[in-house]
């Protein structure tokens, strides 16, 4: 570890404890050595320590969390590397393997695509979405237009390959959560050793200004019920900011039911058991106007904005593993 790391390390632990104590009160001398106490107990960051609210909650409680250093060991007993060409980290391949669940049209484009092959796919469909097929959080996505101009993505593909595809939108009630952004489920399911499925959380992400809805990128997350598909508590951001009501349309948004909810748990089952190998997936689905879409697999599945949202998911893990 260089001198740079270290001092990224400290500022981490001051910002997050100066972040508690203004949330929860007492002293960041206080909280910095909790925080330390939970790295080396837990493996849990400063940030995970903020977000999973450990400063709330007993040892019993926080060792139930996945956190950063347990998440490193599951991926590494998954015989996970990402990057890879396969599945895990490569849209292209994930998209080929799921394709029965994509109902968007799409292509992959490189090097090779011309400009005129990006612009006649653009004037058929209108509207268009460009993503890295390595991108992550919703950082290298592109919105392309009829009139675009489409020079940056070009200079992209010099040196990446995107998936391009049609845009798609929301169906009428997460509509209403959102105008701006396609507002996606995101479903965590685990395989146990069996080879039986588990729906471990759900949770709907909703953006505020922007198209995308990731919670990285500035987007609310809402825990649904597993069982009944009804959002009954509030949502929350990366920031660890609570909302009762969406913030940009003020929808409240405890009650609300997912629409075509017991379609999505048959898709993320059938989808599950396609490839044995990815046992911890986040799937992104969207329910359209037309029905149900895959966006993207995710293996290994994140951990935060489940268990952000309350929603521990370490203990279940582990059982199943």
């Amino acid at each position: 570890m260089n001198f740079e790391q270290i001092k990224k390390g400290l500022a981490e632990f001051s910002q997050n404890a100066d972040n508690v104590s203004v949330i929860y009160g007492g002293g960041t001398l206080y909280w910095k050595l909790d925080m330390l106490w939970c790295l080396l107990r837990y493996g849990a960051r400063p940030a995970e320590y903020r977000r999973f609210e450990f400063y709330r909650k007993s040892s019993a409680e926080r060792s139930r969390y996945l956190t950063f250093c347990k998440y490193m060991k599951l991926m590494k007993a998954m015989g996970i590397r990402l990057g890879t060409q396969d599945i895990f980290g490569n849209k292209q391949v994930e998209y080929e393997v799921y394709k029965d669940y994509i109902k968007r049209p799409w292509f992959a484009a490189n090097a090779n695509t011309t400009a005129e092959e990006i612009r006649q796919f653009i004037d058929e469909h209108k509207r268009v979405i460009a993503k890295d097929i390595y991108g992550e959080q919703g950082h290298s996505v592109i919105l392309l237009e009829e009139g675009s101009d489409i020079a940056p993505l070009m200079n992209e593909l010099k040196t990446h390959t995107y998936v391009i595809e049609k845009a798609i939108e929301n169906c009428t009630e997460l509509s209403e959560v959102n105008p701006s952004s396609l507002n996606t489920l995101r479903c965590i399911t685990m395989l146990d050793n069996k080879g039986e499925v588990h729906v471990i959380a759900i949770v709907l992400r909703a953006g505020t200004t922007g198209f995308v809805d990731n919670w990285g990128s500035g987007g609310v997350g809402y825990l649904v019920d597993t069982e009944t598909g009804i959002i009954s508590s509030y949502g929350i951001d990366r920031y660890s900011q609570h909302y009762v009501y969406h913030p940009s349309t003020n929808k409240l948004m405890i009650g609300f039911k997912i629409p075509r909810y017991k379609e999505v748990i048959m898709m993320i089952k059938q989808m599950a058991v396609l490839d044995k190998r990815a046992r911890y997936v986040g799937w992104d689905v969207a329910v359209t106007p037309d029905g149900l879409d895959l966006i993207e697999m995710n293996c290994p599945c994140g951990y935060g904005i489940a268990q952000s949202c309350g929603k521990p998911i370490w203990h279940i893990i582990k059982q199943l593993w």
